[in-house]
């Protein structure tokens, strides 16, 4: 079976405050856009998932709230780059498997695992009723995951876990996403804030996924490079299908 570091590009932690993101332009025109891709069609009802999928792994803690860049909240951004990864995978394949959790104290799905044209119809009204609050606990939202992947054993998954905060519960989530890997499925993560300090930085990279020796780990300063991280995560998309 083959591992995800063997079929992904290199990750690295990303301390810049100034990135730029090209992504979002060539996706929207640097301008709003449907979520679903202009002229990709919907899988018709009985059109067979594929066999990659996705999940993200949505932190909505009550830091989430808090600015990360001109009057725009960490929220704002974990929910933009949630659009545009989406949107990446619809252009790539409109039956990848495309699942959303969002997390605090506990992990509540909010899209099940559907083909990603499909989900893209609702995630703008899903994603209106996130709301920041409570702490934030990596163990339910793997936990999440591994249900999502249990009920799906013919799909390989990419896990993408966004977080601005540091793990509140107990139990340690590495346990956690080491079983999840030693299943075949990708973890990534990004985490964002003012300082990387303030992220469970150390944690993370355990948790994420090893690539060509680094760990899938991002680390967002800003809107802008939060945003830009999407393009990361939308070539994780096309790596997956070599699985």
């Amino acid at each position: 079976m083959t591992g995800f570091s063997e079929v992904t590009g290199s990750f690295h932690v990303n301390r810049s405050q100034s990135s730029t993101s090209r992504f979002q332009s060539t996706l929207t025109g640097g301008k709003s856009a449907p979520i679903r891709a202009a002229g990709t069609p919907l899988p018709s009802p009985s059109a067979p998932m594929s066999n990659t999928g996705s999940i993200f792994l949505l932190d909505r803690s009550g830091s989430m709230s808090e600015p990360l860049a001109k009057g725009k909240s960490k929220m704002h951004g974990a929910l933009k780059a949630s659009r545009l990864y989406a949107l990446a995978a619809c252009e790539r394949d409109p039956n990848h498997v495309f699942a959303l959790v969002a997390f605090n104290d506990d992990a509540e799905t909010l899209i099940e695992p559907t083909p990603v044209a499909a989900a893209t119809v609702t995630l703008e009204p899903t994603l209106s009723t996130v709301s920041p609050t409570g702490g934030t606990n990596f163990v339910e939202a793997l936990r999440a995951a591994g249900r999502i992947t249990d009920a799906h054993p013919g799909v390989r998954f990419e896990i993408i876990l966004v977080t601005d905060g540091k793990h509140t519960a107990w139990r340690d989530p590495v346990k956690t996403a080491t079983a999840l890997k030693a299943r075949g499925h990708g973890i990534a993560a990004i985490g964002v804030g003012a300082e990387p300090e303030e992220v469970d930085t150390d944690r993370l990279l355990r948790i994420a996924s090893e690539v060509n020796g680094k760990p899938a780990y991002e680390f967002c300063a800003d809107l802008m490079s939060f945003t830009s991280q999407s393009q990361e995560l939308g070539r994780l998309v096309q790596v997956a299908s070599r699985w």
